[in-house]
């Protein structure tokens, strides 16, 4: 009979055709990828891809790492050309030796080869994912099938310079130790260079030059001055010569009208002793007035004959003995010229004090400054006033408005003057006779109390303690915190309102708000381990997960802990493929009551059937298969109705 056989391979997840390179080519820096069968797909869509704020070079390969024992491997890469692009990151296959994919959870780490084969690492590189919820769940942490949507890629690189000698690109500032140049740029030879300055084209730079805008020193130039020879730029930057005067007469040569010798109007003296005011002329000859003392005599030439000049010696003393003059004195009248030329008057001093009547301030009377007396026994130093009267300066050394003369009390204020004697039990206080301070009227703030207001006092009450006069002129103390109701754990709060009167409970904390501190409650608590997410071995409906015990604390001294397992499985149990809660309860001696909860997550194997390896042949009532192998676990032959034939 022939029957029409149908053979299922039933697999639970996708499973690659081989575990073999899936690139026609790949970046340097990586080994052939390994394909797993298992991958979690990374997208760029509408992503923003930047190197150094430009778009990533086409040609880039953008590559996922994971690590092995502190080695980065390539897990996934894929070449960027600058459109929406994906990279399978490939996950660890646990059966196999050593790690060859990501681990589940794992961190995305990414590297990029640029078209140069020059590499930037992770630490340069900044990822943002996708926060859409529902598409893009896993976002930058591997999850087999798990889907991942890249937001933004951005690389940096440290870019070396043009010069790395200098550490500096062409182009950038320098300084090339030539104060002669400005703008010092690096040159495309990487030597620093600048643009000669020179403002004024005078052919010496900015920097050294003394005169801008203008030709240096010791250059020639023309002052404009026809008394100057050998013109040039000075120090200061003007132009100056050298006087010229060949003959020292003072007149230079340009101008010189006698040259050689003096110029017309110079004294001289032409040898005769009949002339006088001997000069130079226009003819550059020395030539004399003839005297007019012809008989007399004027032995220094100075025109005025020797019978009246005071000096006839000193052709510069040219007055007449007796002659008026001014000898520049207000103090003297007649003034007259002397013998021996000087010029002399009379001093003028009518009321006879030393001062000349043309300065006298105070006629017929002592002059300002002068000593004198007032008449006022409280003055002192009494001197003549610029008005020409007599005063002195008032004396009260005090500075109690009395002067010393007068003054009863010195170095104090006056009798009847008010003062304080200190004593604040006193009012009304004057300055005595004696300069003592007295006479004042005796008062108290309490007169029934005989006390002032703040005076300690006795209010007759011996639990008070402080007892002073208050301002309403009572004598009251101050009761002890408690009194009457009493503290038992010293803790300054009164055993009345004390939520935990024989337990020193200061600042009566009370976290659960019930009445009573903490210091008089006991507390249990109980913590369970966190969510634990694990994956089915490959086919399986179920995997054995083991967990660690809750962790339990008490401040019962009562009894012993116990703790129960509430719900789910134990440590150890196999279990299945979905969600479940285990439960824990912890109870202690003093009646408390704890419990706490947590997650394990188990999710099914992913990845394709092989059936390569698969043989099938059949024939007379029996077929035969071979080949099997993890993670193919069952195989079902059918007959026509659908019925099973046979399971291997």
């Amino acid at each position: 009979m022939n029957k029409q056989l149908l053979l299922f391979l039933l697999s639970s997840f996708i499973f690659s055709l081989s575990k073999t390179d899936l690139y026609s080519q790949t970046p340097t820096i990586c080994d052939p990828i390994v394909n797993t069968g298992m991958n979690h797909t990374i997208i760029f869509s509408n992503s923003t891809v930047t190197l150094n704020g430009a778009d990533l070079p086409n040609g880039s390969f953008i590559i996922v790492v994971f690590d092995d024992g502190g080695t980065s491997i390539c897990g996934g890469f894929t070449e960027w050309n600058g459109s929406n692009t994906s990279i399978a990151a490939f996950g660890d296959d646990n059966t196999t030796n050593g790690k060859d994919g990501f681990s589940t959870g794992e961190s995305f780490e990414f590297k990029i080869e640029l078209p140069d084969s020059s590499v930037i690492e992770n630490s340069d590189i900044t990822v943002a994912y996708n926060p859409v919820s529902g598409i893009f769940s896993n976002q930058g942490n591997y999850a087999t099938n798990g889907i991942s949507g890249i937001q933004s890629l951005i690389a940096t690189t440290v870019i070396p310079p043009d010069c790395p000698s200098l550490g500096l690109n062409i182009g950038d500032s320098c300084d090339d130790g030539d104060d002669c140049t400005e703008n010092d740029r690096i040159q495309p030879d990487c030597s620093c260079a600048g643009t000669f300055a020179d403002d004024d084209n005078d052919g010496t730079c900015n920097a050294e030059d003394l005169c801008p805008g203008g030709p240096e020193p010791g250059t020639a130039c023309d002052d404009g001055d026809a008394c100057t020879e050998n013109d040039m730029i000075q120090l200061d930057c003007n132009c100056a010569g050298t006087f010229a005067d060949d003959d020292n007469d003072g007149t230079c040569n340009a101008e010189d009208v006698c040259p050689g010798g003096p110029e017309p109007g110079t004294a001289c003296d032409d040898g005769d002793a009949t002339t006088i005011n001997d000069q130079i002329n226009a003819d550059c000859l020395c030539k004399g007035t003839p005297t007019i003392c012809t008989g007399i005599g004027d032995a220094d030439g100075d025109g005025v004959c020797s019978d009246v000049d005071c000096n006839d010696n000193d052709p510069q003393a040219t007055g007449s003995i007796g002659a008026p003059c001014d000898d520049g004195d207000p103090c003297t009248i007649n003034d007259k010229i002397q013998p021996g030329c000087g010029c002399a008057g009379t001093f003028q001093d009518s009321d006879n004090d030393g001062t000349c009547n043309a300065e006298d301030v105070c006629p017929n009377g002592p002059e300002p400054g002068t000593t004198c007396n007032d008449g006022d026994d409280c003055t002192e130093n009494d001197v003549v006033q610029p008005d020409c009267s007599c005063a002195g300066t008032f004396a009260d050394d005090d500075n109690d408005g009395t002067c010393n003369a007068e003054d009863v009390c010195p170095g104090g204020p006056e009798p009847g003057t008010a003062c304080d004697d200190g004593d604040p039990n006193t009012i009304g206080e004057t300055v005595q006779s004696d300069c003592s301070c007295d006479g004042g009227t005796a008062v108290v703030d309490c007169p029934a109390l005989g006390l002032n207001i703040g005076m300690g006092c006795d209010d007759g009450n011996p639990n008070t303690t402080g007892d002073i006069v208050t301002s309403d002129c009572e004598c009251t103390g101050t009761l002890p915190p408690c009194f009457g109701i009493g503290d038992a754990d010293g803790d300054d709060v009164c055993d009345d309102v004390d939520n935990c009167p024989n337990t020193f409970n200061p600042n009566q904390a009370d976290d659960d708000n019930d009445g009573t501190g903490n210091a008089c409650e006991t507390a249990l608590t109980v913590t369970c381990p966190s969510n634990i997410s694990v994956t089915a071995p490959v086919g399986q409906n179920s995997t054995t997960v083991n967990y660690d015990a809750p962790i339990l604390s008490s401040n019962c001294t009562t009894g012993s802990l116990q703790v129960n397992l509430t719900a789910g499985l134990v440590s150890g149990a196999s279990f299945p493929l979905s969600v479940t809660t285990v439960s824990f309860e912890a109870t202690n001696g003093c009646g408390d009551a704890s419990s706490c909860s947590f997650q394990i997550i188990v999710s099914p194997g992913t990845g394709t059937v092989d059936c390569n390896n698969i043989n099938i042949s059949g024939g007379s009532d029996f077929i035969m298969v071979d080949g099997l192998a993890a993670p193919i676990n069952e195989v079902q032959v059918f007959t026509g109705d659908w019925a099973v034939k046979s399971m291997f």
